[in-house]
């Protein structure tokens, strides 16, 4: 027997046999009547406990996935969705009442294949742009087009003196450097005055959150797959795993000589340069993990590193743990089953950001507000 392989994911036979050898021993300290009234009453608590489980419903959430849908370009397109499809994000259920029909959130692409409303490459004299960059926190998983991180940004920024334009130019699992090359290939038509790329601690080439708890639900999955009552119990002792095995990953990825970090930081320095190439400025907004937010939060160590790094270099930083500090981590989640940001969430770190451009002057008339983009997007290399 593979004992490695039987401690993560032990058949039913294996089960079985492990169960009689238990009984076998227990045999050596009690007597035979002793024993089978301590393993039918073993029995009918197991019975009970999963009729109870499943009558309730009381399957851990991790249980219950959600089901994305995104329709994402072949590679070499200049853009990552495929223009003028759909984003589709179903759910177990609706437990904020957050969501339409079905469970479900119905996002839009536009002509330029980004999120969000149709904005032409030739900027009109006067206004001011904001190109946003990111992953999924950007691009606004599981929550309405007017309730995307950029679109708080931009009614944030609706008075100031100038008319300003936010850009959603978000991707779903996009590290930094990608999330460059889109800017490079892409945003850069836009003639931005301002860049804001939104970092996450996973753009160190680490593990998302949910791939993380795709591997804990592999622990035992045959057995848990099975019986709801185990998946249960087991899923208690996985989600106290999983939070430990996530700081852990996570602080990995920003040791001096972590991979991930020195790529995140080279393509924050190209994306300086290039930006300031063509007269806006970039600015660096680092996005938490939404766990312990009450409390100690695990991952400040890294935030004052990005941060560190960010003011030697010269670039804008804002840390968007602050604003969110004190507040319970499932009140700005989508779902139990999905911590990508809410709509709490992104108004007020939408509101974070805009103060921040305001207060740092971000937005007076740059050599970007010369109007017309000048070239046209090139095609994406072929992302991760």
């Amino acid at each position: 027997m593979d004992l490695a392989n039987w401690a993560t994911n032990p058949t039913t036979g294996q089960l079985l046999l492990a169960a009689a050898m238990l009984v076998l021993l227990g045999r050596v300290f009690l007597p035979w009547d002793r024993l089978l009234l301590l393993v039918a009453s073993s029995v009918l608590a197991l019975l009970t406990g999963e009729v109870a489980v499943r009558t309730l419903d009381l399957r851990p959430p991790e249980a219950r996935q959600p089901i994305w849908e995104e329709a994402f370009s072949e590679p070499g397109e200049p853009h990552p969705f495929v223009p003028g499809s759909r984003l589709v994000y179903r759910y177990p259920d609706d437990p904020r009442g957050a969501f339409d029909d079905g469970h479900q959130i119905v996002g839009t692409i536009n002509r330029h294949g980004f999120r969000g409303p149709e904005v032409p490459f030739e900027k009109p004299a006067g206004v001011r742009r904001v190109v946003m960059l990111g992953d999924s926190f950007t691009l606004g998983i599981g929550v309405r087009d007017e309730h995307t991180l950029p679109r708080f940004v931009e009614r944030e920024l609706a008075g100031s003196n100038a008319p300003i334009e936010v850009i959603n130019l978000g991707r779903s699992a996009s590290s930094t450097p990608e999330q460059v090359e889109i800017l490079e290939s892409f945003g850069l038509s836009f003639a931005p005055d301002v860049v804001v790329l939104v970092v996450f601690l996973n753009d160190s080439w680490r593990r998302g959150t949910l791939r993380i708890l795709e591997d804990e639900r592999k622990v035992w999955k045959r057995v848990r797959r099975r019986f709801q009552l185990a998946d249960l119990a087991i899923g208690a002792v996985s989600r106290w795993r999983m939070h430990h095995r996530m700081i852990e990953h996570y602080h990995e990825g920003y040791r001096p000589d972590s991979p991930g970090w020195l790529a995140m930081q080279e393509a924050m320095l190209r994306a300086k340069d290039r930006v300031e190439g063509v007269g806006g400025r970039l600015v660096v907004a680092l996005h938490p993990v939404l766990i312990d937010l009450d409390g100690d939060h695990p991952f400040e160590p890294i935030h004052e590193e990005i941060g560190r790094f960010c003011r030697a270099s010269g670039l804008p930083f804002i840390d968007l743990l602050p604003p969110l500090r004190g507040r319970r981590d499932r009140d700005l989640w989508v779902h139990p089953v999905d911590h990508h940001p809410n709509e709490v969430t992104h108004e007020i770190t939408g509101r974070a950001i805009a103060g921040f451009l305001r207060d740092e002057n971000l937005l007076v008339a740059t050599t970007a507000d010369t109007g017309p983009a000048e070239h046209p997007p090139a095609a994406l290399p072929r992302g991760r």
